[in-house]
Formats: C-alpha cells, sequence, structure tokens
C-alpha cells in the first residue's frame, strides 16, 4: 500500500503552519484576523466573503511543473517503532486480558502445549479478544469466559503471550516539489504580521511529519507580495518551499509467539 504522496505532503504541511501559528481549525488569531488554513486554491467570492468577516485565508498549493525526480538510492527499508499497548496476566488456570490491543496485535495462549492465538486487525477491546480466544480454545477443551478473563480448567502449564507485528516502511523513491502558501488578508499590517511569524516559526523545524510515519525536508525557496486585488481590500503574499519526501510503502510482519524448537533431539515448545 502506498501511504505517502503529494497529499500526505499538502495535509501535513496544513498541520504544521496551524501549529507554527498555534490554531486549531479556523482559529484566531493573529493582527486581528481570524485564520482559515486549507488546501487548495480560493474562489474569489469565498475571498471577498471572509474579507467582510476579517478572515485570513492561508492556501496551500503546489507549484505546476516544480517536480524534480531525486532519486539517489535503491529501495529503502526502516522498521518502525511499535507500541504494545496490552498485557496478558496468568494466575492458575486463568488467563487475564488488560489494556487496549491495538491492530497487528498478537494475543496467544499455550495451554498444555496447544497454541491458540489472535491476531487484531481492527480496533478491539480486552474482552472481545478474550472472547475471541475462548472460542478458539472450546473446539479443543472446556473453556470459561468472564469478560477479559478466561478460565481453563484443568491446565496444567499456561502461558499467555503479547506481541506486535513489526511494521516496515518501504521507500521505493524520492521527489522534491515546489509548494505555494499563500495568505489572503483584509489588511496589509495583518498580512505582513502573518507572514512574519509564519516564515520564522517554519525556519525552525526542517522537517515534517507524514502520516505513514517518514518525514518530508522543507526549505524555503522564495516569497513576494501581491497588491494587485488592493481595490478589493484583498492583500496576498506567496511563500514558496520546497518540500522533498519519498515514496513509501508499508508493510506488517507477523511476530512469533510460540516456537516448536529441536534441542538435543528433544521437542520443546517455547
Amino acid at each position: 500500500m502506498l501511504v505517502a504522496d503529494l497529499a500526505d505532503v499538502e495535509a501535513a504541511l496544513v498541520t504544521a503552519i496551524g501549529s507554527a501559528l498555534e490554531i486549531v481549525g479556523n482559529g484566531p488569531n493573529i493582527g486581528g484576523s481570524t485564520l482559515r488554513i486549507y488546501r487548495g486554491w480560493p474562489t474569489p467570492a469565498g475571498l471577498q466573503a471572509d474579507q467582510l468577516l476579517g478572515v485570513t485565508n492561508i492556501s496551500i498549493f503546489s507549484v505546476p511543473g516544480s517536480t524534480k525526480n531525486t532519486t539517489r538510492w535503491g529501495l529503502q527499508s526502516a522498521i518502525l517503532a511499535n507500541e504494545i499497548s496490552l498485557a496478558a496476566l496468568v494466575e492458575g488456570n486463568q488467563v487475564k486480558l488488560c489494556g487496549v490491543p491495538l491492530i497487528g496485535t498478537l494475543t496467544g495462549v499455550l495451554a498444555d502445549g496447544v497454541p491458540f492465538v489472535h491476531l487484531s486487525t481492527v480496533n478491539e477491546s480486552a474482552d472481545v479478544v478474550a472472547a475471541i480466544l475462548a472460542d478458539k480454545v472450546r473446539t479443543l477443551r472446556p473453556c470459561a469466559l468472564n469478560f477479559n478473563c478466561i478460565t481453563i480448567p484443568g491446565s496444567h502449564q499456561l502461558i499467555a503471550r503479547i506481541a506486535q507485528s513489526v511494521t516496515i516502511l518501504q521507500e521505493t523513491q524520492r521527489q522534491s516539489q515546489d509548494i505555494r502558501v499563500s495568505v489572503f488578508s483584509p489588511t496589509p499590517s495583518g498580512r505582513d504580521q502573518i507572514c512574519g511569524s509564519l516564515i520564522s516559526s517554519i525556519s525552525q523545524i526542517g522537517f515534517i511529519l507524514l502520516s505513514d510515519g517518514s518525514s518530508a525536508r522543507i526549505r524555503f525557496h522564495s516569497t513576494a507580495s501581491f497588491d494587485d486585488a488592493i481595490e478589493a481590500s484583498i492583500y496576498r503574499r506567496d511563500i514558496v518551499y520546497n518540500v522533498e519526501y519519498g515514496t513509501t510503502f508499508l508493510e506488517q510482519l507477523p511476530a512469533l509467539l510460540f516456537g516448536d524448537l529441536n534441542i538435543n533431539s528433544s521437542a520443546v515448545f517455547a
């Protein structure tokens, strides 16, 4: 599954600009103006309506024809850190699950050498995972379920383990893209104040985080003011950034909970 492309970069830049200006959604306020940040190019009618309300538009729009292939390595792979938020506690012939399983969580019970394993592929609760495991155990032996607690009567050796699938991020190519950040303000002073704050803040971060866990390098390219719409009291300034990012592929590899080993000609289930 390809998970990083230009749309992700533009969305990440919207988030980065919002954080740089410390706003969420359409929030107040710099230079006496409410700020609206979004992807795409604004319509004249929308700008006119917002100007009457004292709203500053900040649009993020890719510059056509500015894409460059910057691939300089072969296939690159990295293992992403995975968080385990589920625990399994064994007391006698009972297994109790605590926490919240994430997508890709492996939950396993080894009852007298027989494994029962469940892989969470959607958001589930500990109760749901316990119920699924209990159903699997019941196909071979008696089993009782009480919410997140599994009881296996008569079991002599009970082991419970939790593991998380390993997520591999592979980069197949790289590219750079110029992205225009355009500020449309009702006043020239408001425009200048917003742009000054924005340039100063973005210059300190260097990289923006993308949805797949990779980062895109962001560098200042150019800036210019446009007052050709001054008769409509809309004052514009463009800030162009060059963003370099990788096209990536995300893959999950399952983890091993229990293994059938052979040590000194003796079978060992671990």
